[in-house]
């Protein structure tokens, strides 16, 4: 048998996944521990389109460095200095409209707020 899953949370860091089967007569198996490593240089931000709060999750070496939010015209609205891996940023006075995040090495996420 094959399983896939998309797990809609991004993960930085290690998670386990397992598989527990329930057969009809009510009785179950598990699968195999399966381990998933997360990339420690990603930036992600989610959901997107996002409606008021975004999470967005670093890798360890963001840690310290300032994420810009821009409104579409390159104006800065929010300067954040990231003090861990995972921070929320409330988008509520912002417009409906497209928004760039930026991280200092020049990555950047587009958003869409609703």
């Amino acid at each position: 048998m094959e399983y896939t899953f998309t797990d809609p949370t991004p993960v930085l860091q290690q998670i386990y996944y397992r598989i527990r089967q329930t057969d009809l007569d009510g009785s179950y198996s598990y699968s195999r521990i399966l381990s998933v490593s997360g990339i420690d240089g990603e930036f992600t931000a989610f959901p997107n389109p996002v409606g008021g709060r975004l999470t967005v999750q670093v890798g360890k070496r963001y840690i310290g460095s300032r994420l810009k939010l821009m409104n579409i015209s390159g104006v800065v609205l929010q300067e954040i200095t990231v003090k861990q891996q995972s921070l929320t940023l409330d988008l509520d006075k912002y417009a409906s409209g497209v928004y760039l995040l930026s991280t200092e090495d020049g990555k950047v996420i587009k958003l869409i707020r609703q």
